[in-house]
Parts: C-alpha cells; sequence; structure tokens
C-alpha cells in the first residue's frame, strides 16, 4: 500500500502535463493512474505486478475508446496552408546566376539554382520575376524597377 502513492503522484503530473504537451494521449494514462491508486486505496488490488497490469489495460482502454470520442468536442487548431509549391512559385523574385543568352540561362531561387528560359537576354545579378514551371524549367520575365 506504500507505493500506492506514487500512482496518484504520477496520475497527477501525468494528467496536468497534458496542458502542457496536448494531444490527448498523456491525460488518459493519468487518469488510469489515479484509477489504479483508487482500486489500490480501497483494497481491490493488493499486488505491484496486478496494479500494473491494471494500468496497462486500463490505459489502453481509456486511450481507444475514450480518445475518439473526445476529440470531437475537442478539437486542435488545424490550418492547411497551401500546399501547391507552384502557386507560392508564381510572381515570386529570382536573381539572374549564369547569363540567359539565346533564351537560355540559370536563376537562383530560395537557395537553389534552376534552369530558365526567357524572350530577352538578361546579364548576371538582373532581377526577374518567376512567371512558369515546367519540366523544372522555370519562365522568366525582367523585374521592372
Amino acid at each position: 500500500m506504500k507505493y500506492s502513492i506514487i500512482w496518484l503522484i504520477v496520475g497527477v503530473i501525468l494528467t496536468l502535463s497534458e496542458l502542457i504537451v496536448p494531444g490527448g494521449v498523456v491525460i488518459f494514462v493519468g487518469i488510469s493512474s489515479i484509477c489504479v491508486y483508487l482500486l489500490l486505496y480501497f483494497g481491490f488490488i493488493t499486488s505491484f505486478t496486478t496494479s500494473l497490469i491494471i494500468w496497462f489495460i486500463l490505459s489502453i482502454f481509456l486511450l481507444f475508446t475514450l480518445r475518439s470520442f473526445f476529440m470531437k468536442y475537442f478539437e486542435g487548431d488545424t490550418t492547411i496552408h497551401n500546399t501547391n509549391e507552384l502557386e507560392d512559385m508564381l510572381g515570386a523574385s529570382a536573381t539572374v546566376l549564369e547569363n540567359i543568352e539565346n533564351g537560355k540561362g540559370r536563376i537562383i531561387f530560395r537557395g537553389t539554382t534552376w534552369q530558365a528560359i526567357c524572350d530577352i537576354d538578361l546579364p548576371k545579378g538582373s532581377d526577374v520575376i518567376i512567371k512558369d514551371l515546367k519540366n523544372n524549367i522555370f519562365t522568366v520575365i525582367k523585374k521592372e524597377n
């Protein structure tokens, strides 16, 4: 019975840690620990091994039965950002890395070099705007200052 207070302390710590580490998992493990403490306190369980087994089974049971129920009512903040990278690239600025001559050259965009095509010749260091991406080749236009 002396170790039963440990179940209570661990249960309270785990339950409160759900405030710091949200996700709806730790709270059920903590509640299971508190339930094991109560079973030990009232004498329904007498051995440490039995308490571990009950804690494990109760944790799994609560996690799989109640978590999905509570997640319907306590949803976290979710945002879906733009998953189309092309939309993020179009209209972005880049710099000519190698002269664009005869319609072909290289640009640097977000720290990576890319092949680029343009209707006009552009010298190294020119600022350009990305208009399209096909087959990993950017179509660019000169950026107007």
